[in-house]
């Protein structure tokens, strides 16, 4: 593929894909006739690719990466007919260079995104770029505050829609028109939104844009009998509880960053601050439960108009999330510890007309194989520096190339000042993560199919991080710490992590020095609240 031809697509935002004559058309609430290009190249490739990409997804929420979930009942039904990576990790806990990985194929030693709010300044290939120069008519729907396109995600997108994908949604339904009259038409849609964030709404709310677009028909999950059972909750003690933790978003970053003190300030008995804590955890699957509706609806739309058997649907997740955990610094949140419930996210490829066999996969893959698989699955050329740490998987969801043996790494973001003076209240996260420890501090992990080795605090006391080494099967919630500096397997495996920590350090201080595009603190502020980050 001609890299003249993807740099001139690689430009900051609308302007730089604008300027390159890519026909870019943006649409809020623009319900004029947008323009659908035809192509006739490859016409035996799938025709529609969707990159289901949503925000605040942990693997152990979906069945059936957890057998014992039953409210995500339309991603187990698509699930079972799909190849599913049962150890998928992500690059970090922190939407913007989480969104940066998926959509590059790269860390951000080679993304270049290192904090969040920030403009994706690297002139790596974007998925949306290759489809869009093989033919393909190319959507973003980019309802996620980290990852707009106006900041360069998504670059090499046609159709930028700053909403959710919502089944029903005119462009949506126009889209799908166009796809079911036009056999030469071919279409790449990829979304990055979240309804599953913190704080976690009990009802719909206009935050997350629940009743803007035709979403509120496919949102009808309003209870969990089950779950909630289970807990002890009854409805009412479910919306007291809600009142409580959303009564402020002081309260809910109190919960998140410095849960010691939302406990002394809550001053609850026993009893009743399980049933606090429990409701918080049900309010969480519960929006779940909504996600998995919404997915259900979008599903159910391309299946009625008959484009299920030439579709490839991914379905991944930027990071997980953790809910309370005793040995865990921070309860009710992602980011910050490397925690395995946020790093493990949920990963399946459907794909018929592509090959793809369904079937679990216990093999490592990583947030940076998603891009270089769908475009393997699709028959895509890839320009030499597209996905660069990434791995196409697709000959091996064909059952023609065996499983590679790959390790997992992550990171977490440098203490940056201007965020943790915004957080410098909450002693916990300040304890934890002193604003001056620098990329010299950075938490990271690598993970293999058996064991996962960190360089992290496991103590509030401890006075910087430290190697330590889990067994992940028979420990998931790292509460036996075997490192063994004597044992090769995790020597190895810790000299690897040094050259991935040396690698993000380095990248990181050119970052700080070279950084000539950023947002404006107004923006940046703005974006956090949007999220929750602060208040």
């Amino acid at each position: 593929m001609n890299r003249r031809r993807f740099l001139m697509l690689a430009g900051a935002g609308a302007a730089g894909v604008a300027a390159a004559g890519a026909g870019l058309y943006t649409w809020r609430r623009n319900r004029s006739t947008p323009p659908l290009r035809s192509s006739s190249r490859n016409p035996d490739h799938p025709r529609l690719v969707l990159y289901y990409v949503p925000c605040t997804v942990p693997a152990w929420a979906i069945n059936p990466f957890n057998e014992d979930i039953g409210f995500t009942p339309n991603l187990a039904r698509l699930a079972e007919k799909s190849a599913v990576f049962m150890n998928n990790s992500v690059e970090i806990g922190a939407s913007g260079i989480s969104y940066a990985s998926l959509f590059t194929g790269a860390h951000a030693d080679l993304h270049g995104v290192f904090s969040q709010p920030e403009i994706l300044q690297s002139p790596l290939p974007q998925i949306s770029q290759v489809f869009a120069n093989n033919g393909y008519d190319t959507f973003y729907f980019d309802a996620h505050a980290m990852a707009k396109f106006g900041m360069n995600y998504g670059a090499g997108s046609r159709h930028v829609a700053d909403y959710l994908l919502t089944p029903g949604h005119w462009l949506f339904e126009m889209l799908l028109d166009k796809l079911a009259s036009d056999r030469n038409y071919r279409a790449f849609v990829m979304t990055a939104f979240t309804i599953t964030h913190s704080v976690y709404p009990f009802q719909p709310t206009l935050r997350n844009r629940i009743q803007d677009y035709g979403l509120t028909p496919a949102y009808r999950v309003k209870d969990l009998p089950a779950e909630r059972k289970a807990a002890g909750l009854s409805l009412e003690e479910v919306e007291q509880f809600h009142d409580i933790y959303q009564n402020s978003s002081q309260d809910a970053l109190q919960l998140q960053w410095d849960f010691p003190s939302h406990v002394r300030a809550l001053n609850f008995p026993p009893a009743k601050l399980e049933k606090y804590l429990s409701a918080i955890t049900y309010l969480f699957k519960l929006n779940v439960a909504r996600l998995d509706a919404l997915f259900g609806k979008t599903v159910e739309r391309i299946r009625e108009r008959g484009l299920m058997e030439e579709s490839v649907i991914a379905f991944t997740a930027d990071h997980g999330e953790i809910m309370h955990r005793d040995n865990a610094f921070f309860k009710f949140t992602h980011g910050n510890q490397q925690a395995p419930e946020v790093l493990h996210t949920p990963f399946f490829i459907y794909g018929p007309c592509a090959g793809v066999k369904p079937g679990l996969h216990k093999f490592i893959t990583r947030s940076v194989d998603a891009f270089p698989t769908l475009a393997g699955l699709c028959a895509q050329a890839m320009p030499d520096e597209a996905a660069p740490q990434g791995v196409d998987l697709s000959a091996t969801l064909r059952g023609s190339a065996a499983p590679p043996d790959l390790e997992a790494f992550s990171h977490e973001v440098v203490p940056d000042r201007e965020n943790y003076e915004r957080l410098k209240e909450f002693k916990t996260l300040t304890k934890v993560h002193p604003p001056d420890g620098g990329a010299d501090a950075m938490w990271a992990s690598v993970r293999n199919s058996e064991h996962i080795v960190k360089f992290v605090k496991t103590d509030i006391g401890d006075p910087s991080p430290r190697l330590v080494a889990f067994h992940v099967p028979s420990d998931p919630e790292e509460r036996r710490d075997i490192y063994d500096s004597a044992n090769p397997v995790f020597s190895g495996m810790a000299s690897r992590l040094e050259e991935y920590r040396k690698r993000l350090t380095l990248a990181h201080h050119h970052w700080e020095r070279r950084r000539t595009q950023s947002l404006t603190d107004s923006q940046k502020t703005r974006k956090l609240k949007d999220m929750g980050y602060i208040k």
